[in-house]
């Protein structure tokens, strides 16, 4: 395994220890895949529990408060995603859904974000996590 590879499983495994959770191993995988955002989300047992850590530039107030006024319930089927495969932004993002469609005109591509990666891993206790890359 590369030592880039190597500090990467490290940074990951010990971020549930950092405070804030994960944030050196965002910030290793912002920098290593030229990625504009990164995202790490969990969601616990407690099926209402989730947990969630960005790096990245802040969206600008305007497009953040407009998230939350119209998409906050987030319109995405990430919870529907197959574990471990590794989904791109036109898989997840449907142009012909008027509201997937708004979400890409209104907040995504303002902010140049035309590309994503996201995987869905879990686990047999029902811990279930997302990782997000927005290019």
């Amino acid at each position: 395994m590369e030592q880039a590879d190597s500090l990467l499983l490290k940074a990951l495994y010990e971020g549930v220890y950092e405070d804030p959770l994960w944030e050196e191993f965002l910030n290793m995988l912002r920098a290593r895949t030229g990625a504009v955002f990164t995202s790490f989300s969990l969601r616990t047992t407690d099926k209402d529990a989730m947990i969630r850590r960005d790096i990245g530039a802040p969206s600008p107030a305007h497009l953040h408060q407009l998230f939350l006024d119209k998409y906050a319930w987030d319109p995405l089927a990430y919870r529907h995603m197959q574990e471990g495969r590794i989904y791109a932004l036109d898989e997840l993002v449907n142009p012909s859904d008027p509201i997937h469609r708004a979400l890409l005109d209104d907040l995504l591509l303002p902010q140049g974000i035309t590309h994503m990666s996201s995987v869905r891993v879990g686990d047999a206790s029902g811990v279930e996590a997302w990782l997000w890359l927005l290019y």
